[in-house]
């Protein structure tokens, strides 16, 4: 964490209108909100908001030779339960890496652009990267309960070597994505009905998903994988709560709204929470008339409920997707310089009202996906989407680390496109979304990104974020109450460090390092102590690399954190 100064902070708010670029004014580790800025493993430095581009081979190539900078995150999305064959046509669940650890070269492409994690890792070399990991019982009906009994950890082997092939790249692993959203939990897939899968989703079944969460997590660690920053990521996704509300809840909207914490793996497995964020939410309520609908949540109502959550736990949150869905930035039937087409998406904005005040007949014939209905300019594009989306990053920069764009023409890929067989747009419609197939809209990006706000690509990208833990700084001592912990410091440790705790009255105090797995390492401290701030010091010289527990208990009062072992 940055220093804790204690000082009136003036926050000013900078639109420059001609670009539509947004400034973050940050003062002293806070935040234009006045909160302090949430640092944690692989969070950017110098209080900067990592800038990640998705979701395919194809998206991030076209990205670069549109003359945008290298991104400083690249993503790759895999198949786990695909990870150890070749079957289905799925070159080892997307990952580009044989059971040998040799790269096979070969992409994978399920109807979403080509897919290769190990491509995506070595042309992206001035990037972070980002892995997208579906775990999803569509590829494998009770998957997750196969996890958690061990019987996938041949799978979860194959992804640590693959993570270890790595070790210098760092990595955002985001385990079961969009845990909440409906697509993803009792549905099926809709690809159509002859690629339809038979079986669920299956992240609805809250216990088995954390269960097989965390095993994956425990594996991965205990096969030494320590270059992994591990993503809980919502969908935050009103089409969700419409659609649970429509199918299973009478249309009772409040009914319908999930309990995010439900899904919640606990503090040691997430270094990072995530939301998805499609719809801009003063389009919804001023153009599409979300606000006729009572109780229709928005975009940033939901997005506001995981950054809620993220404050309380003090962990960095992505939006690890995000386009403007159903705009087309290359719109070939313009009539007029720089026109950019809007379409009806299906469920979302006119689809989703007219479902829950005029039933699923009416919301079909009206709203079809793909049903065109305004054709604006990139101005207009810009204005409606970007500055709410980027004014939202900004007015939540204490907790919002990392964005990822998706830069995606998806007319062209099998998975978004119209599909013939059952003549709609099965996914809904989504357009064509990349940011160099405009120019207004390139030039207007590019004013945003090219400020000290956002971390972009480098040579030395892995020094331009935190490789440990948690930030912690002798300022927190000072602000220890009750019974309390502080991270040690340093962390990582190279040889010792010093671990702080609070006293609030004579004690017992017990303090002991353990491995991941609760092997005690080596006791520090067991006395009766006086009240008042306390450290031990912890000579970790002779410790193997790799990451550990250290654990106080003192009274009723127990705690566990993590630290870092440098080698």
């Amino acid at each position: 964490m940055k220093n804790h100064i204690l000082l009136a902070i003036t926050i000013v708010v900078i639109l420059i209108v001609s670009v539509g670029s947004i400034s973050a004014d940050r003062t002293n580790g806070f935040a234009r909100n006045g909160k302090q800025i949430i640092e944690g493993l692989y969070t950017p430095k110098n209080q900067k908001c990592l800038l990640a581009i998705g979701q395919d081979l194809l998206s991030l190539s076209e990205y670069r030779s549109g003359g945008l900078p290298e991104p400083g995150g690249a993503v790759a999305y895999t198949a786990f339960y695909c990870n150890l064959s070749t079957d289905y046509n799925i070159n080892y669940g997307a990952l580009g890496m044989d059971n040998s650890g040799n790269l096979t070269g070969v992409d994978t492409d399920w109807g979403a652009g080509p897919l290769n994690a190990a491509s995506t890792a070595d042309g992206w070399k001035q990037s972070l990267l980002i892995i997208a990991l579906s775990i999803t019982e569509h590829w494998d009906g009770g998957g997750m309960s196969r996890i958690s009994s061990g019987q996938c950890d041949a799978n979860i082997d194959k992804l640590s070597l693959f993570c270890n092939k790595y070790k210098n790249k760092r990595i955002y692993l985001r385990i079961g994505y969009e845990f909440d959203g409906r697509w993803n939990g009792p549905e099926v897939t809709g690809y159509g009905t002859s690629n339809e899968s038979p079986n669920p989703g299956g992240y609805h079944k809250h216990a088995e998903y954390i269960a097989a969460y965390r095993h994956i997590v425990d594996k991965m660690r205990a096969a030494g994988v320590d270059n992994v920053a591990y993503v809980w990521q919502s969908s935050a996704s009103l089409i969700d709560d419409v659609l649970d509300a429509w199918y299973d809840n009478g249309g009772d909207i409040a009914a319908a709204r999930e309990n995010i914490k439900d899904w919640y793996p606990g503090d040691d497995y997430v270094d990072w929470m995530g939301i998805s964020w499609f719809i801009s939410p003063p389009e919804a309520d001023d153009n599409f008339g979300f606000a006729d609908v009572p109780g229709l949540p928005n975009q940033d109502d939901l997005a506001d409920e995981m950054i809620k959550f993220a404050r309380e736990k003090r962990k960095p949150v992505m939006i690890a997707e995000s386009t403007p869905q159903g705009y087309d930035f290359n719109f070939p039937e313009a009539t007029e310089p720089n026109q950019v087409s809007r379409v009806s998406t299906g469920w979302p904005y006119e689809g989703a009202k007219t479902l829950l005040t005029q039933g699923l007949e009416q919301a079909q014939a009206k709203y079809e996906a793909g049903t065109w209905f305004e054709n604006i300019t990139a101005e207009v594009a810009w204005d409606r989407w970007f500055v709410p989306y980027l004014r939202y990053i900004h007015d939540n920069s204490d907790v919002v680390r990392a964005v990822v764009y998706i830069n995606c023409n998806w007319n062209t890929q099998f998975k978004w496109s119209f599909n013939e067989e059952v003549g709609r747009y099965v996914e809904g419609y989504w357009g064509d979304t990349r940011i160099e197939a405009n120019q207004v809209i390139k030039d207007k990006w590019l004013a945003e990104i090219n400020t000290d706000f956002w971390l972009l690509g480098s040579d030395d990208i892995n020094n331009q974020i935190y490789n440990v833990v948690a930030i912690e700084t002798p300022h927190t001592i000072n602000s220890l109450k009750g019974y309390s912990l502080a991270q040690n410091v340093p962390n990582p440790i190279i040889n010792t460090t010093t671990i702080h705790y609070n006293l609030p009255k004579k004690s017992h105090v017990a303090i002991s390092v353990h491995t991941l797995n609760g092997k005690l390492v080596q006791p520090l401290i067991n006395a009766v102590q006086q009240p008042g701030v306390q450290k031990v010091d912890w000579d970790a010289s002779t410790i193997p690399a790799g990451v550990y527990l250290y654990k106080i208990q003192a009274g009723a009062f127990s705690k566990t954190m993590k630290c870092v072992v440098k080698r």
